[in-house]
């Protein structure tokens, strides 16, 4: 306010404040400068007004233009005129204004009150009556009173509000000069002074000043104190401007989950020559697979990790084929009423506010707490309807590569659902699709004329984005564009024998269940333009636990094989490439061995799912056995209707693992799917990606995060995506994401293809973030295995107070 101004102080090697330096305290108003030197936000305030003085008068005006009243020309009292000519006994007054209360009477007796001022202003305004003792004999003098003085205006001249002179009037006699002008308020900092007016002896309001405002960042002294952008500035002295760099090299810190591994500058398969973090060329999957009770309507989550059961869902009439979409999430569609469900497999991502009932409500364990009634009470079941009542029996589901999940109808026809919106999109009928046979050497090209794919029993999504179906008729393959811009049916083949499970494996091959026409597995190769069929060589008969079979490889056309090695459901094992098949008649599940440089030369592994040492059925188990998937470490899952257990079979050994040598009994009843109930084609095959997360601790409460900074090898066909949110001193997040997820499904920022660097402003979306931490997850993604993206370094662009 006025001259004044704050100072500077600095902290102290010892931890104390060190003396305040600079500032500019309050002094005596000096008349004339125009400026507020005592900083009271008034201009020469007190200074003199009058252009005519004149001698003073006792008339209740300040005729000398001192600022004072009647100064000089009161009587003996305090008040003008004369005072009384007697003295009157016993009042407590000084009636005759010499000096002395009650002088000339008797002596006294008692403690009485006493005034010796001028008696009409006792205990008017400021003036009050005190108190006298007396010893029986004599007064002792009056103590505690209070008198007239003389009327004072006021630092503005106009008055105090005070009635000092007692006579009942406040400020009277107290006037400015009419259309006199006066500075008023504040010239400090980015402050103006204005003016005041005086009309009718008063003066009016201080106009035409500026300020002072709240303080903002902008080098100005906004609240006008002295002080240019205080409490403002952070750590490094500027206004909101990142001045910490937080450089992270990934591959010496965070955390990566197995589809990530640090790649070398001098690996043959880094093109950048600097070290970085890129996707693995292995197993890939979320430690889950999801079994479909098909007779009890529910769907378990099954941890294959721990070997429990984590959670059993409400999902309609007849589930089937569970699938797992690119964010882990768990999709299912009934055979028998057109449902089709999402289930989070992150309960963290679940909105625990959703169903109105205090905290998380979801399934743990074997407790399923939705129902027909209420599907929606578990809060981790975030879609549940059927989405096309025109096609009331789903018998495929798979993930695109844009993250769009894709649904097959038995009766025909494909459509896309948005994972995050649930946005349907067009149905596409596949009863005329340009029709594809065998020439005479086996290779298929264009034929006459259109023809029906057959209905859908299942289907997969490969890295181009191309989808096929394996047939309800079993002897067809249809293939349809889900790219965006280009979506419709390309193409239906003939010269298939069989057509059940499928799956893709990293080079873009479909392989299919051979049952019912075929005892073994079909192959489709798009880039020979062919099919093949391994069947299972050697004797008619049951093959014992561990023992091998040659493979008898046929092309277009030649069905037939032993019955007992038919074949349900397929997976590729994403570490080795081989083939992972259900021969569902005898318990069996075989590896099929690809030999690349000749097909001919493959070989069948017998491993006894279902089966003792000595070939006898385990107690309690039949023989039938279906879909195939893979788990983050490699094993095989499987399980079908033979039993209610799931199978955990290890490669190392061909044989079930030790660590579950009888299987696991989940769910209600039987498990009946072919789709990718692990994730594990999805997130090898169809869409590889792995992710890497960092946690940086600031060590301060309010440290800001403005931008990432980051750079990377991404080439087309890959992605590399980042988000981060903020986290408390006890690591719990305190803000959501950046990007915000959009109904429990993670948006990422992407690194542009090519680009040598990328920045992220996070003020443009949605940040800054500001607290104690912040966590950063990274995820990689191809199309193409053998093109990969490399993340180099990421570094966290930041302030603090």
């Amino acid at each position: 306010m006025g001259i004044c101004q704050g100072g500077t102080r600095d902290c102290l090697s010892n931890g104390t404040w060190g003396p305040c330096v600079g500032e500019t305290l309050p002094a005596t108003e000096i008349c004339g400068d125009a400026l507020d030197n005592d900083c009271d936000d008034w201009v020469d305030e007190g200074c003199p007004w009058c252009t005519t003085p004149s001698p003073e008068e006792c008339n209740g005006i300040d005729d000398d233009c001192d600022g004072i009243i009647d100064n000089g020309v009161l009587n003996g009292c305090g008040g003008c005129g004369s005072a009384d000519a007697a003295e009157t006994c016993g009042d407590g007054l000084d009636n005759d204004c010499n000096g002395q209360v009650d002088d000339g009477c008797p002596e006294c007796y008692e403690d009485m009150p006493c005034y010796p001022g001028p008696p009409e202003t006792a205990n008017i305004g400021t003036c009050v009556f005190g108190t006298r003792s007396c010893d029986g004999e004599f007064w002792y003098p009056c103590t505690g009173f209070v008198l007239p003085t003389q009327e004072l205006c006021g630092p503005s001249g106009t008055g105090n509000g005070i009635d000092e002179d007692c006579d009942g009037q406040i400020d009277e006699g107290c006037i400015c000069p009419e259309g006199a002008t006066q500075y008023c308020g504040d010239g400090a900092g980015a402050c103006t002074y204005g003016t005041r007016t005086c009309a009718n002896n008063t003066w009016g309001p201080c106009e035409g000043g500026t300020g002072p405002f709240p303080e903002i960042c902008d080098d100005l002294d906004n609240d006008c104190d002295g002080l240019v952008d205080e409490g403002l500035l952070n750590a490094c002295g500027t206004c909101g401007e990142s001045c910490y760099l937080l450089p992270m090299d990934p591959t010496v810190v965070g955390e990566a989950d197995d589809g990530i591994d640090v790649i070398e500058a001098n690996d043959p398969d880094n093109p950048t020559g600097r070290d970085g973090i890129t996707l693995v060329k292995g197993a890939y999957a979320p430690p889950y697979l999801w079994a479909a009770n098909h007779t009890a309507q529910s769907v378990t989550k099954y941890n294959t990790e721990l070997h429990q059961e984590e959670g059993i869902y409400w999902v309609g009439n007849n589930p089937s084929r569970t699938a797992v979409d690119l964010d882990g999430n768990m999709w299912v569609g009934g055979r028998d009423d057109g449902r089709l469900t999402k289930v989070l497999g992150d309960t963290s991502s679940c909105n625990p506010d959703r169903n109105g009932v205090a905290g998380l409500q979801t399934s743990s364990g074997t407790d399923m707490i939705n129902s027909a009634a209420d599907p929606f009470f578990d809060e981790c079941v975030i879609y549940s309807a059927v989405p096309n009542p025109s096609y009331p029996s789903i018998r495929g589901i798979a993930a695109g590569t844009d993250g769009r999940m894709w649904i097959g109808y038995s009766s025909g026809g494909v459509q896309s659902i948005d994972p995050a919106t649930f946005e349907l999109g067009p149905y596409y009928s596949d009863d005329a699709i340009p029709r594809w046979d065998p020439d005479a050497s086996g290779v298929l090209q264009p034929g006459t004329g259109t023809l029906d794919a057959g209905g859908v029993y299942g289907l997969v999504v490969d890295s181009y984005g191309l989808l096929y179906t394996s047939s309800y008729t079993r002897n067809t393959l249809a293939v349809f564009n889900t790219n965006p811009g280009q979506e419709g049916w390309e193409r239906v083949y003939t010269g298939l024998c069989g057509s059940y499970g499928i799956g893709i494996d990293a080079s873009n091959r479909v392989w299919m269940g051979g049952w019912p026409n075929t005892g073994g597995i079909a192959m489709f190769d798009p880039g020979t333009m062919r099919f093949y069929h391994f069947q299972v060589g050697g004797a008619d008969t049951d093959p014992t636990p561990g023992s091998t079979r040659p493979v008898v490889l046929t092309n277009e056309f030649a069905c037939g094989g032993y019955d007992r090695f038919r074949v349900t459901g397929v997976g590729v094992e994403p570490a080795t490439g081989n083939v992972w098949a259900s021969f569902y008649p005898i318990g069996y599940t075989g590896r099929l061995v690809i030999d690349e440089a000749n097909f001919a030369n493959s070989t069948w592994v017998m491993i006894g799912t279902t089966r003792n040492n000595d070939n006898t059925f385990i107690s309690g188990v039949s023989n039938d056995l279906r879909g195939v998937g893979f788990d983050k470490d490699g094993y095989a899952w499987t399980l079908g209707l033979g039993s209610d257990r799931v199978w955990k079979l290890d490669p190392a050994t061909n044989a079930r693992s030790t660590d579950l040598p009888d299987g696991d009994s989940i769910g209600l009843g039987s498990h009946y799917t072919y789709s990718d109930f692990t994730g594990s084609t999805a997130l090898n095959f169809t869409s590889p990606r792995g992710y890497w997360r960092y946690i940086f601790e600031s060590q301060f409460e309010q440290a800001q995060v403005d931008s990432i900074f980051w750079e990377a090898y991404v080439p087309a066909l890959t992605s590399a995506s980042i988000r981060i949110r903020s986290m408390d001193q006890t690591l719990t997040p305190s803000s959501s994401w950046l990007p915000a997820e959009i109904g429990g499904v993670p948006q990422y920022f992407d690194y542009p293809v090519g680009a040598a660097t990328n920045t992220i402003d996070l003020a443009a979306n949605g940040g800054p973030l500001i607290d104690w931490a912040f966590e950063v997850d990274i995820r990689l993604s191809t199309q193409e295995p053998d093109i990969r993206p490399i993340v180099h370094e990421v570094r966290l662009e930041w302030q603090r107070p």
